[in-house]
């Protein structure tokens, strides 16, 4: 597994027989593997520090390399923390809660956004002078079924709202065709 060319969506692989078979193996290593595996699909960055700190050895072991993890860990834990707050209501995401999700500094704030912009992660807007980011959309590297009911929900409000307006059109339509009293 070479963390550079692992992709960004997990859906598919997390349901396969053989990675679900990892977390009942015999062998430690491989429920460690898929600890591992685990983080990616649904953890932050602090959770794969604390896993790489508590099981170098076994990664190394594993031919993966920790900057690629990391950087890769990084860009998960960025965009699931603006799905949180998104879920939460709110879009904006201050520098501070981006510095502590991803242990990074102040100055590397903008560099992360940019990187995941520019990998199709995320589509965001960064307030330099409020030291704040607007997340447009993010990329899920799980898709629930949570978020399919909460994607089902959406589409039936849109649905009600659209043919809300289409009445209000024909109502409006019909007012208009009426002929005016007196002619």
């Amino acid at each position: 597994i070479n963390a550079e060319y692992m992709g960004w969506q997990f859906d598919e692989v997390s349901g396969l027989v053989p990675v679900r078979g990892l977390a009942a193996s015999k062998s430690t290593a491989h429920r460690q593997l898929y600890t591992l595996f685990d983080i990616f699909c649904s953890k932050g960055f602090n959770e794969y520090q604390a896993f790489y700190t508590s099981n170098k050895e076994l990664v190394d072991k594993w031919g993966l390399s920790n900057d690629g993890l990391s950087e890769k860990m990084r860009m998960l834990s960025l965009c699931r923390l603006s799905l949180q707050k998104r879920v939460d209501g709110d879009s904006i995401l201050s520098y501070g809660e981006i510095e502590q999700a991803l242990n990074i500094n102040d100055e590397d704030v903008e560099s992360m956004i940019i990187q995941a912009v520019g990998l199709d992660l995320m589509c965001a807007r960064v307030d330099q002078v409020k030291k704040t980011v607007k997340v447009g959309y993010t990329h899920h590297s799980m898709f629930t079924h949570d978020q399919w009911r909460q994607l089902q929900e959406t589409l039936g409000s849109w649905k009600e709202n659209i043919a809300d307006l289409l009445q209000r059109f024909d109502e409006l339509k019909a007012k208009n065709l009426r002929p005016a009293d007196g002619q």
